[in-house]
């Protein structure tokens, strides 16, 4: 069994899709810093979170960026966010 060195901040240059059911976390995904910050990822993000809701988890986003953070905030989203 190898252990990772904790994550930095610094060192993280994507935002991660994390589903959470209970105690369990699932990574479902990496949001690519390429891609266009706009309404459009908060539609897909909106989708994934009813998905994992009706399954009886959520989904977190890890290390957002901050315009995705504030696009979040801006759409009511901002319960994906795990400072929340």
């Amino acid at each position: 069994m190898k252990f990772r060195r904790p994550v930095r901040q610094q060192d993280v240059t994507h935002a991660e899709v994390v589903l959470v059911r209970g105690d369990r976390e699932v990574l479902l995904g990496r949001v690519s810093p390429d891609l266009r910050c706009d309404l459009a990822l908060v539609d897909r993000l909106a989708r994934i979170q009813l998905a994992a809701r009706r399954i009886g988890g959520a989904i977190v986003l890890r290390h957002p960026s901050t315009d995705l953070t504030e696009l979040l905030a801006l759409a009511g989203l901002d319960d994906l966010l795990p400072d929340r």
